[in-house]
C-alpha cells in the first residue's frame, strides 16, 4: 500500500529528530538503529556501511542532508522502501 503524502510527512518529521527540515546521517542512523539492532545492541560496520549507503542514495544533491523533497522522490527506490518498512515496525 503507498504511502499518502500526510503519512511520508509523518515518517520525515519523525527521521528529523532536530526539526531542522532535513534529515541528517546521524539522524537516520538513530532512526534505524533500534529496528535493525534491538535495544541495547551495537552497530555493526556492515550495518553503517548500509545505513550510509542508503543516505547517499536518497540525498541526490549531495548536500550532506536528505530534504523532504529527495525524501519524497525516493518513494518507489529500494531506499524509500527500507525507511518506510523501518517506519512501520518502529510504530508498532
Amino acid at each position: 500500500m503507498p504511502l499518502t503524502p500526510e503519512a511520508l510527512l509523518s515518517v520525515f518529521k519523525s527521521i528529523d529528530l532536530d526539526d531542522s527540515g532535513t534529515i541528517e546521517l546521524r539522524e537516520l542512523e538513530a532512526f534505524c538503529a533500534p529496528c535493525l539492532l534491538g535495544d541495547g545492541a551495537r552497530q555493526s560496520s556492515a550495518q553503517q556501511s548500509r545505513i550510509t549507503e542508503l543516505f547517499a542514495q536518497v540525498d541526490t544533491d549531495g548536500s550532506g542532508v536528505i530534504s523532504f523533497d529527495e525524501f519524497c522522490e525516493a518513494r518507489g527506490h529500494p531506499a524509500s522502501l527500507l525507511l518506510t518498512r523501518t517506519y512501520r515496525l518502529a510504530d508498532t
